[in-house]
């Protein structure tokens, strides 16, 4: 296939994989083997993405990312998948990248203020909550189990969740629940917001995977027990 990258593209790039070579990569060697690398780890190398102009560039300027054009990003986000902890130096590390790009297309400016910009500075972390047990949704939402009712300027929240990426460390999951169950399957599933200190929410698990863990993301499983979110 033939791209025809623009010239802010290359330019991204072509700094991401410096900082790749030059930061990121030996700092993964230093850690590798020994756990998942602490939270100072990751800001000390996004303070230094930030200094290079490569650090949330997806993000419009206006809730602190650098506004460029999805397409001209997707170089740089190759460049930082050459490392395990490119993405998250870069704050273009699932699940926070998918979620903020969510939150920023189809939030309140009340929701943008309250979680897209935390989470665009790396202040917090969120999670994606879709998978489920058998014979619960995967990758299908046909599939999903958990629902989600209206009631009063409620809704009132019920499932079980796994393989929730970042889980365990979010303060907030993009929830997908079944809102409508009359609806074609397609179209009766909503993401809700839910804030994982909200009553009723259980955390049960990291569950155990291949591989290491060097961001520190884990997969959780957690319970959803008449759990209210306005």
């Amino acid at each position: 296939m033939e791209y025809h990258d623009s010239e802010q593209a290359v330019e991204l790039a072509s700094k991401a994989r410096q900082f790749v070579d030059d930061v990121v990569a030996p700092t993964e060697r230093e850690h590798l083997g020994g756990g998942p690398v602490g939270d100072d780890v990751i800001e000390e190398l996004r303070e230094e993405a930030r200094d290079r102009g490569i650090y949330c560039p997806q993000i419009d300027e206006e809730h602190g990312g650098m506004g460029v054009d999805l397409r001209d990003v997707l170089p740089l986000f190759e460049e930082a998948g050459r490392s395990l902890l490119g993405p998250a130096a870069m704050r273009v590390d699932a699940p926070d990248e998918g979620n903020m790009h969510t939150i920023e297309l189809v939030g309140t400016e009340a929701q943008k203020q309250e979680y897209l910009e935390p989470l665009v500075a790396g202040d917090i972390a969120s999670g994606f909550a879709m998978t489920e047990p058998r014979a619960g949704g995967g990758s299908d939402p046909k599939m999903l189990k958990t629902t989600a009712e209206k009631d009063g300027d409620e809704y009132v929240i019920d499932g079980h969740k796994w393989w929730t990426t970042q889980g365990s460390h979010a303060d907030i999951l993009l929830t997908m629940a079944i809102t409508d169950p009359d609806a074609h399957p397609y179209q009766g599933a909503s993401i809700i917001l839910v804030p994982t200190d909200a009553d009723g929410l259980e955390l049960v698990r990291d569950i155990p995977h291949l591989g290491p863990d060097m961001d520190g993301h884990g997969h959780a499983e957690f319970v959803f027990d008449n759990v209210r979110v306005p």
